[in-house]
């Protein structure tokens, strides 16, 4: 008994030695953390939606720090870095609200990378020079003044603390 043309004996479909080389996507596509090839390879189809914000938070971080003319290649590393990690902070925030932060009592896995990545994520952005910042405090006078624009009227006449009625 023959094989009709393109199948083996048992069934099987014969394919082209090449069929698999030729069959692979010019770009990763980002589904999700866990089993995507985006996480092992550089190159992320910027049309997705995890591309475009990649594209973002990269233009974001690249004009905080004073834009392409003022940033070493150094910091155009920690950038590329940053972006990254905050597609990979998002993607696991979105599989949080979907599935939920706990199973059976115990943390999922995306509740321990969405921890894990963030730190990372912020001691990249430490690392480029986004330090906390003061807060401003007013001086005295203006703190009074508030304060005594914020005092209660009650029936033409000011509440004070002293007050006993």
């Amino acid at each position: 008994m023959s094989a009709k043309p393109g199948y083996r004996r048992d069934g099987t479909r014969i394919k082209r030695p090449d069929a698999a080389r030729l069959a692979k996507p010019k770009k990763v596509v980002l589904l999700h953390g866990n089993g995507s090839r985006a996480l092992k390879y550089a190159d992320l189809d910027l049309r997705s939606t995890a591309g475009k914000a990649y594209v973002r938070t990269k233009a974001d971080l690249t004009a905080h720090l004073g834009g392409e003319e003022n940033v070493t290649a150094p910091q155009l590393v920690f950038i590329d870095h940053a972006a990254r990690l905050h597609v990979l902070t998002r993607l696991a925030w979105d599989e949080i609200e979907r599935a939920g932060a706990f199973k059976h009592g115990s943390p999922c896995p995306a509740f321990d990378v969405y921890r894990r990545v963030s730190a990372d994520l912020r001691d990249v952005l430490r690392t480029l020079g986004l330090e906390r910042r003061a807060k401003q405090v007013p001086d005295l006078d203006a703190y009074l003044r508030s304060k005594e624009r914020k005092r209660l009227t009650f029936k033409g006449r000011t509440l004070d603390a002293g007050d006993t009625q």
